[in-house]
């Protein structure tokens, strides 16, 4: 054996064939068999991927063997190793769209008896900075916000840059939250929104421009005359209060003007702070929703409780603007009677005196109602009066037009066509001026290309906002933003369908958007009191039933959200008043029942940024109460009718909305309307006589919590 031995060292060929030969026919044992065609063999190298949501990922091992990675899960090269040879993998191509980085653990080492399949690879997506440059700042107090948060105060010109990054793939939308002051400026963004690609964001553009410092109104609400109305889409309708002086104010708003149902507030003003008019406030209403845009003007007609001629009338309104109400003049129609058209909430009046300092509105169509209020209010004061009319009036309002459209309009509109962040002010300001240039002076020239071509210009600018909306709602893991995305994506798409326009994809596109549930808390009080006018008799139903959790999904079909749940009973009283000397032994159980929700946004109050959509919700619950009347009669035993099935919950709501059912109306109106992310309470009440000497008395105390959780 030993001379074995030495041949099979010195003689590498006889080597070969001898161990073959033991190996055969079992030399050394099956183990060392076993250990000699491992030696032989061949392994693969592999592990698994996770954490890759991005594309174009390439995977190498020893500088070589690429392998192009598409999924999260197991990986093999393609080369198999010996036993003993090294392996060392590494990424060759980091994934893009979104960017991210990959890094590994167990990479390298040498192979042994079996495949490697330890190598992890993690990916995780990159984050870049969000910035650019401003222009032009002289005044303070001017803030941006990426995404509706990330709030960032600059205070001077130059470069700035979100504190919070952004994940490639990711939307950003920077806006304006505030407009600096001292001195008063309105900023712009420009580049302001996209996806965010492989590097920081360093392009967005903030220019401002120095402006008359706007004039802030503190109004004092007489809200004890409040009068709210749900006004139909379809047929449009009007709405009347009276203030504690005897003001009359009347709301006709036309139909189509609205986008769908609304539910308007009117409130009757006792005082107007800061108005800039010599003999201060003659009448003025506060209109609610706040920053409702209506499709066509609606008409206020004013009737005061003091007369004043009417070179004395002066028109005004104001609107919201980060917080504060700015104030504007207003022209009042040229007729005799106060009327104002509106297109936008917040407040309008009607002032005494002589107009002073109006200062410079922040919005465009503000800015140009301003601007027209003079030349026209002078107009309808001449006209009135029969005295000291401007023989130029005519061809001063078409200049004034002019100057508007090529200073203020065409530029904002051209901005819109690509920056989403200004399609609101764009929209509003183009269709202001085309309103007011055909109210004044006509579809026919100098005016009448400019005209034709607003269809056209909005249909650019919404779908330019639709994109950009859908893109960012594709690419937000927040579900609350998404939210946001796909309530402007709904408003878009009604606004480019009454165009002639639109996504042919909508329905597929905003299922795809909107795949966060909503989730609402109810908590119901109502009082439901129903007697006689003729003899001391009532009967008194006090209800409070309660949901939790309701869970809300959207029906893209529906283009709402909707959902059920139980309707619980937290209690339940009934009692009757019997004429005396009888004393009462009535009792009342509630049931349990079910609720129906429908969730709707409120396309007519657009979402501003940082703010949260508005929805409108309709409930229907199906709760029932068991009712036996009991009266003791002095020295007889109780006297007991048979129970009887009632529905006094909901009969209670019903005689409660009857003051928000438009006039005429035969269907009840749902006056929920709630603010995503925060609590809405609504109380109402109505006093209704049927008929057969019967007098309902109705209250209701409801509070609606609306939640999109992150």
């Amino acid at each position: 054996m030993n001379s074995l031995i030495r041949q099979t060292v010195t003689c590498p060929a006889f080597a070969a064939a001898v161990l073959t030969a033991l190996a055969l026919a079992g030399c050394g044992g099956s183990a060392v068999s076993d250990a000699l065609k491992q030696l032989s063999s061949k392994y693969t190298v592999g592990g698994s991927v996770s954490g890759l949501s991005g594309s174009g990922l390439v995977l190498e091992d020893n500088g070589g063997d690429d392998l192009p990675i598409g999924a999260n899960g197991a990986f093999t090269f393609a080369t198999a190793l010996a036993v003993g040879a090294a392996y060392s993998v590494t990424v060759k191509t980091q994934p893009g769209a979104p960017a991210q980085t990959c890094s590994l653990t167990g990479a390298s080492g040498a192979v042994g008896a079996a495949n490697v399949t330890s190598v992890a690879v993690s990916c995780a997506t990159n984050t870049y900075t969000i910035g650019g440059s401003v222009s032009g700042l002289i005044g303070s107090g001017l803030a941006l916000a990426d995404n509706g948060g990330d709030a960032l105060a600059v205070s001077a010109d130059g470069s700035f840059t979100f504190a919070t990054p952004v994940a490639s793939g990711a939307a950003y939308a920077v806006t304006v939250t505030a407009q600096p002051g001292n001195p008063s400026q309105t900023c712009t963004v420009a580049n302001g929104s996209g996806m965010v690609g492989a590097a920081n964001v360093a392009n967005v553009a903030v220019a401002c421009a120095t402006t008359g410092a706007a004039v802030i109104v503190t109004p004092a609400l007489d809200t004890a005359h409040a009068v709210t109305v749900v006004i139909p889409a379809a047929s449009g309708g009007s709405i009347t209060a009276t203030g504690a002086d005897g003001s009359v104010f009347t709301l006709s708003v036309p139909a189509k003007a609205l986008l769908s149902d609304e539910s308007i507030t009117l409130t009757p003003l006792t005082g107007l702070g800061g108005l800039p008019i010599s003999g201060g406030l003659l009448a003025g209403v506060d209109l609610g929703p706040a920053g409702l845009e209506l499709q066509q003007a609606a008409t206020l007609t004013i009737a005061p409780a003091t007369t004043v001629p009417a070179n004395q009338q002066v028109g005004f309104g104001y609107h919201a603007v980060a917080g504060q109400q700015e104030f504007h003049f207003h022209a009042l129609a040229l007729t005799s009677a106060i009327s104002l058209a509106v297109t936008h909430f917040s407040g309008a009046g009607v002032g005494q005196g002589s107009p002073g300092n109006g200062g410079t509105p922040s919005s465009p169509a503000d800015l140009l109602e301003a601007q027209i209020a003079q030349l026209i209010n002078q107009e309808r004061g001449c006209q009135l009066t029969g005295s000291g009319c401007d023989p130029n009036y005519q061809s001063e309002l078409a200049q004034l037009f002019q100057d508007f459209y090529t200073q203020v309009v065409s530029p904002l509109v051209q901005q819109a066509l690509t920056d989403d962040s200004v399609a609101q002010s764009a929209i509003e300001a183009l269709t202001s001026w085309g309103q007011v240039v055909t109210l004044l002076v006509g579809s026919k020239p100098p005016f009448d290309t400019e005209l034709q071509q607003i269809p056209s210009q909005i249909v650019a600018i919404l779908t330019n906002a639709y994109g950009k909306a859908y893109g960012r709602c594709l690419n937000d893991s927040s579900q609350a933003q998404r939210t946001i995305e796909g309530n402007k994506m709904i408003e878009d798409q009604h606004n480019l369908v009454l165009l002639g326009a639109g996504s042919a994809n909508f329905n597929t596109e905003i299922a795809a958007c909107l795949t966060g549930p909503l989730t609402l808390d109810i908590d119901s009080q109502t009082t439901l009191i129903v007697g006689a006018t003729t003899a001391t008799f009532e009967q008194d139903h006090d209800s409070h039933v309660s949901a939790q959790k309701i869970q809300l999904t959207f029906d893209p079909a529906r283009l709402a959200y909707t959902g059920s749940a139980p309707l619980t009973y937290v209690s339940y009283t009934f009692a009757t008043v019997w004429p005396a000397p009888a004393t009462d032994c009535s009792s009342g159980t509630g049931h349990d029942g079910t609720v129906t929700v429908v969730g709707e946004f409120d396309l007519n109050v657009p979402v501003l940024a940082g703010a949260s959509p508005r929805v409108h919700l309709t409930l229907e619950p199906t709760v029932t109460e068991t009712d036996v009347a009991c009266i003791v009669v002095p020295n007889s035993p109780p006297a007991s009718d048979p129970p009887i099935q009632d529905q006094a919950y909901v009969a209670a709501l019903g005689y409660a909305h009857v003051p928000e059912t438009p006039p005429g109306s035969t269907a009840e109106a749902s006056p929920y309307y709630v603010t995503v992310n925060t609590a809405g309470a609504f109380n109402f009440a109505d006093v209704v006589t049927p008929g057969a000497g019967a007098t309902v008395t109705a209250s209701e105390s409801t509070t609606l919590t609306l939640v999109q959780s992150n």
